[in-house]
Order: C-alpha cells, then structure tokens, then sequence
C-alpha cells in the first residue's frame, strides 16, 4: 500500500525507550487495530522532548514543539495528521496534513526526514501514519 493511493494504517506510540549506551531513544509505534510495530530510532533530544510531552511535564521556558504548536493555534490551525509517505536509505518521510477551518484552506507539508535502524526480522511499511 501506497500513501500515494489514499491508504494508511493510523497508528499510536507504543513505547519510548532510551538506549544509554548509543545515545538515542527507540520509539515504537503500534498499528491501531493491528499487531504491527515499528521501531523509529531518534535522538535523546527529540527522545526527551517526546518524553516530556507524553508525561505532561511544563518546562519553565517552551521548547520547539511548544511554539509550532502556539503558532498553529494563533492562525486558528492544527495538524489533522501526520502520514510516513516513504523510506529511502534508510531515512523516514513524511507529509503534515494540517487544516485552519475549512477544507479550501487545507494543506499539507513535507516533514523532517528521520533517519531510522532496523533490528527485526519485519520490514517497515512506509505507508503508516499517526492521526494527531
């Protein structure tokens, strides 16, 4: 399946582990309605950054995230979803899917490519997407 087609498989965190010995976080998404997972490796500090938001921890001064997020809620926006269009190289791609209210003023843009290592005996899907 294609992202390109229109099909997708929502999916949710599973887990955020950090490796200590390598430096980086694994976060694991889960295949809502499926048994799938797939491992993302990403740096300790988006590892941090994704941490601390899951726990609902408040940082006396706001991160990255903290101000994209302030910034769609001023022009009355927000993410609809986030959709892995492709793997390359070992590289993850994605498209945000954001909306401001009405559907002529949807749009969508190319995300941060995440590199990634694969320890399983599975290969990612690169059609998977997390609703937001």
């Amino acid at each position: 399946m294609k992202a390109s087609d229109g099909g997708y498989k929502e999916a949710k965190i599973f887990s955020l582990v950090l490796i200590p010995l390598l430096g980086q976080y694994v976060l694991t998404l889960e295949e809502m309605g499926g048994q799938r997972l797939v491992p993302i490796w990403i740096g300790v500090n988006e590892g941090n950054a994704i941490g601390l938001k899951l726990q609902d921890e408040q940082l006396p001064r706001p991160m990255t995230h903290d101000l994209m997020n302030n910034i769609l809620k001023t022009l009355g926006a927000k993410v609809d979803r986030v959709l892995i269009s492709d793997l390359r190289d070992g590289t993850y791609y994605a498209v945000i899917s954001l909306s401001a209210g009405t559907p002529t003023a949807s749009r969508s843009t190319p995300g941060r490519p995440t590199r990634w290592r694969w320890r399983s005996a599975a290969r990612p899907r690169s059609s998977w997407g997390r609703r937001c």
